[in-house]
């Protein structure tokens, strides 16, 4: 009797669990509903497809490097989709896939802090799948689900020395996405991004000349373990191959260049044990390519990122088609659905325009937007500042100088529009450094973003807004 009161109880917990994660999937993964100040607000049409199926291989580069990469289709009714779809590719050293479950045991990294509820609901899934569970780029990515299920092939890859993928690559540019546009693939045709470094000694490892220790040092230790969760492709079940591309980086793994470089204070000099330089790692060796290129790109950068200007300045270089959207969030959330955006929404529209022929930008849009505190939705104004709103009760106003500068006071040489911030505004215990790793979030703005509001810009006040150089 006490045994079957004790599965029953046990069986309980089962579908109480799964129905909690099925509720939380859905939302997370819910392409319709809108917030107030949502940039855009839309009801997706429905595209036919149920879900997503992974495959998982090997590729071999022209060079011989064997890449490890997944194939994610959408499926009709538990089958996989056979016609031919566009395909968003996804290049990662951050792991395509990341195994958290192996033979029923829970893997432990400082990667991520479970609590017992977690890991509870792990050993749930993993039980319904003989013992396993792998986080692909699609469940890392609630947006990239919902875009294969509209119509599109997901391939994301282990770029070479990560993951399960072979080889070792002493130029780890930190922006893929970036650094294939440069290339200039005729079958790159768009590209949704969020952070891009174009000069990382300045924005990650040494801002104005100190050493960014939070985030140096943490992402040294924490980017060490990835290998301890990378996903096996399909075919490895003694994990041979894995265990073979690994091996054949010890000694000379990411995490190690990494931790070399950032004890390089100087901008231009390798670094002592791999001969690295900060440059191998920025964009702005690519510059006349990215400035060439036609590719369509929709860039998410954020007011709380470290790569902010980075990527404003990236977005506004090249000769193609751009847009760009400024978040109030720090790294690691740009591409999370919150009140001001839904990625699921921005990345079906834009790869639709480019890839299905769907409906051209209109002439009207600007391209750029913003989110400000306080006020209300704002309005295009005629390439200047949009009206932020009404100023705190501690409060001083600050003038857009002739040569983009701020300044306390307003004289002839300012623009006439002015700009209101919070004085008393500070970045309390945490900053824009811990967005990775840590919370990244400025304790004392927290309820000031809690509903943005989107303004709009032109190219002209953008630049004096971020005090830009002309690309």
């Amino acid at each position: 009797m006490k045994k079957l009161v004790k599965w029953s109880i046990r069986l309980i917990s089962v579908v109480v669990a799964l129905t909690i994660l099925g509720v939380a999937y859905s939302y997370l993964t819910r392409p319709t509903a809108c917030y107030p100040h949502q940039l855009t607000c839309i009801e997706l049409a429905p595209s036919g497809y149920d879900g997503t199926v992974r495959h998982s291989r090997y590729v071999d580069l022209p060079d011989g490097t064997r890449l490890a990469v997944d194939v994610i289709r959408p499926t009709r009714a538990d089958e996989p989709a056979e016609e031919k779809l566009p395909v968003v590719l996804v290049q990662t050293p951050y792991l395509r896939a990341a195994r958290l479950v192996h033979e029923n045991r829970i893997a432990e990294s400082r990667l991520f802090d479970l609590t017992r509820l977690q890991r509870a609901f792990l050993h749930v899934f993993a039980w319904f799948n003989d013992g396993e569970l792998v986080m692909d780029a699609t469940r890392m990515r609630p947006w990239l689900s919902n875009l294969v299920q509209s119509g599109y092939v997901a391939v994301a890859a282990d770029v070479a020395g990560s993951g399960a993928s072979f080889g070792i690559t002493r130029s780890h540019i930190g922006d893929y996405v970036r650094a294939a546009i440069a290339s200039g693939h005729p079958s790159i045709e768009a590209a949704f991004v969020a952070a891009a470094p174009w000069d990382l000694h300045n924005s990650a490892g040494y801002p104005e000349g100190l050493y960014a220790r939070g985030f140096g040092d943490n992402y040294v230790a924490l980017t060490s373990e990835l290998d301890a969760i990378a996903a096996p492709v399909d075919g490895d079940q003694a994990e041979t191959d894995l265990r073979a591309a690994q091996h054949a980086r010890v000694g000379k793994t990411f995490s190690m260049m990494a931790e070399d470089l950032f004890l390089t204070s100087d901008k231009s000099t390798p670094s002592r044990c791999y001969g690295l330089t900060w440059a191998d790692l920025s964009l702005e060796g690519l510059a006349a390519e990215i400035a060439a290129s036609d590719v369509a790109v929709y860039a998410v950068a954020g007011w709380l990122d470290f790569f902010g200007e980075d990527t404003m300045r990236l977005a506004r270089m090249s000769a193609g088609p751009h847009r760009l959207a400024v978040r109030p969030w720090h790294h690691r959330a740009l591409l999370d659905r919150k009140r001001d955006f839904d990625p699921t929404i921005e990345a079906r529209l834009w790869f639709d325009r480019w890839l299905k022929d769907a409906a051209p930008i209109p002439a009207s849009d600007p391209g750029e937007f913003y989110f400000m505190q306080g006020g209300a939705i704002a309005e295009r104004d005629q390439g200047r500042w949009c009206e932020l709103g009404t100023a705190s009760r501690h409060a001083m106003t600050l003038a857009l100088t002739s040569d983009h500068r701020l300044a306390a006071t307003t004289d002839e040489d300012t623009t006439a529009m002015t700009v209101s911030a919070d004085a008393d505004a500070t970045s309390g215990v945490n900053s824009r450094w811990n967005g990775v790793i840590g919370t990244g979030v400025y304790e004392d703005l927290i309820w000031r973003f809690s509903i943005p509001t989107l303004c709009c810009s032109t190219a002209t006040s953008f630049r004096m807004a971020c005090r830009l150089p002309e690309p």
